[in-house]
């Protein structure tokens, strides 16, 4: 089953970048952020995007908590000693992508994004 949305676990400098560009082009999904500094940032101002010539702001959608179905892809994005923690309720039949799960993050943003295109057309 391709995944119909997208959850965000871990909104650092990949996570957040990452995530903040599936949604930028339109993948359904939400950053599941947790009570801290940088989530309350996250929340508030959304994701600060920089390249070479452009720097834009993403506002993007976010949860305290998500139930992830069998149709949502989980986007790992944690330091190594928060993976078990944020990994609690993830059911095991949900499919988690991360550095060292399922493909690599380059894969995943192909995958999603040609999803998408076929969606759209």
């Amino acid at each position: 089953m391709q995944p119909r949305r997208v959850f965000v676990l871990g909104a650092g400098a990949i996570g957040a970048s990452v995530g903040a560009l599936l949604f930028e082009v339109g993948v359904d999904g939400v950053f599941v952020v947790r009570d801290s500094e940088h989530g309350r940032a996250v929340v508030e101002r959304g994701v600060d995007l920089r390249f070479p010539k452009t720097a834009r702001n993403i506002r993007v959608p976010t949860a305290a908590t998500a139930t992830a179905t069998p149709d949502v892809l989980v986007l790992l994005a944690t330091m190594g000693h928060e993976t078990e923690a944020a990994l609690e309720g993830v059911a095991p039949h949900v499919t988690v992508a991360g550095r060292d799960r399922v493909m690599d993050m380059s894969d995943l943003v192909a995958m999603l994004i040609e999803s998408e295109s076929e969606k759209a057309a």
